[in-house]
């Protein structure tokens, strides 16, 4: 499917992948960028680091690409082969093409992009809707999957609903919205310099998926055994952390938290967390 149906416009879509290369051109350390195939059609790898480093595969967020890991881009890149990976129907490189989020979509995809890869096995890192699709993977493909992290991950407790309320408002009211939108993601801290221009730039030209993801069952967690790190904020704006760590932990058996209780949703710049975690012995 032709990505650029997710926009207003085919000039829209010209402009956004402008942006995008943009911020691969400026990346922190030399990247390759590649495209694997799968059944849904083509997929965005960008991959950097250490050359012989153990492999580590980031899924982002919704409505996000693979530019999420810039923060985080040196620290991980030292110690592994770093394969960010643009999920379809998003704001990157990938196919437009939007699975669904039920059935096995997410997972059969994913285990495409590990068989063009050459990769068995690695570890997975995702971010909110990156955390849901690297947990419904490994409740799917358990032997693929070596360690989780997931960073504010979607799917495990209800979002909240005032928020997705809120968020359809704020878009609708152009870019004073838009900008109140960021503050809330980013609470109770400030985003990064130059988060919010680009935020407002994407969501006033791109089609934001607007389907309810829905929750992992317990059957579904029940099946993941392999060692997991939940990193997020008792402050998010979007989950209920308290509520997803609990469900966590009570139904994965090899699994650590560490909540911030002054963290907001977008949980970037963790690069050295997830290091350590991945590092250390199962």
């Amino acid at each position: 499917m032709n990505p650029a149906l997710n926009y207003l416009s085919a000039e829209a879509f010209e402009q956004a992948m402008a942006f995008y290369e943009h911020a691969i051109a400026t990346w922190p350390m030399p990247a390759e960028p590649r495209n694997v195939t799968t059944r849904f059609g083509h997929t965005f790898v960008l991959s950097w680091g250490a050359p012989d480093g153990p492999p580590l595969i980031l899924l982002h967020g919704s409505a996000a690409n693979s530019s999420t890991w810039a923060f985080d881009a040196a620290t991980l890149g030292a110690s592994f082969r770093v394969l960010a990976v643009d999920l379809p129907g998003e704001t990157g490189k990938s196919t437009g093409y939007r699975p669904p989020y039920g059935a096995s979509a997410y997972p059969d995809w994913l285990s495409d992009v590990l068989d063009e890869l050459g990769l068995g096995s690695a570890p997975i890192a995702g971010l909110s809707l990156g955390g849901w699709v690297a947990l419904k993977f490994a409740a799917a493909y358990a032997a693929r999957v070596e360690k989780l992290v997931l960073l504010a991950p979607g799917g495990v407790a209800p979002a909240r609903e005032a928020f997705e309320a809120a968020a359809d408002s704020e878009i609708g009211r152009g870019e004073a919205g838009i900008r109140r939108l960021v503050s809330a993601l980013f609470a109770p801290h400030s985003p990064p310099p130059g988060v919010a221009e680009a935020f407002v730039f994407m969501h006033s030209i791109y089609k934001t998926r607007r389907d309810t993801l829905p929750v992992l069952t317990d059957e579904e967690l029940d099946r993941i055994a392999v060692p997991v790190l939940l990193l997020g904020g008792a402050r998010d704006a979007v989950l209920d952390i308290p509520a997803t760590d609990a469900r966590l932990r009570r139904h994965l058996a090899r699994y650590e938290s560490e909540i911030d209780p002054h963290g907001g949703h977008a949980f970037v710049g963790k690069g050295a967390k997830l290091v350590e975690f991945l590092r250390r012995s199962a």
